[in-house]
């Protein structure tokens, strides 16, 4: 039998990760089970990264490639959830953001300690600064 490299899969090891990531969200992450709730969650977590550097994302920049209408749905749904409060934005009374919550912050985490867990069972991984 060959090997996954053989047949063509140039990082068993990266793809064994994806294959138990996306596991572990299927069974613990009901927001990641669609694909709007995916993209929603992941332009959520974006925007704290652009948050901390000062710049406030309206809600109409949280909808990418999919539709406004999913794109509030989702929101209502993260919002039943807890996952997130929308606000008007300071900055403009025109606009509404979306904020994420402490339980939002605190599954961001959780995901990103089991991906960490994941990678560190085949990879001795060093940060880069």
């Amino acid at each position: 039998m060959q090997s996954p490299e053989e047949m063509g899969v140039s990082e068993p090891h990266l793809l064994r990760i994806l294959i138990e990531i996306n596991q572990w969200e299927d069974s613990h992450r009901r927001e990641l089970q669609t694909i709007s709730g995916r993209d929603l969650y992941f332009r959520i977590a974006a925007s704290m990264l652009e948050d901390s550097t000062g710049k406030k994302q309206p809600l109409k920049l949280l909808s990418g490639r999919i539709t406004d209408r999913a794109t509030r749905s989702r929101i209502r749904e993260f919002e039943a959830l807890g996952l997130v409060e929308v606000v008007d934005n300071e900055d403009d009374a025109r606009t509404r953001r979306v904020i994420p919550t402490v339980e939002f912050i605190r599954r961001l985490n959780q995901h990103l300690h089991m991906f960490k867990r994941f990678c560190d069972m085949r990879y001795l991984i060093v940060a880069r600064s």
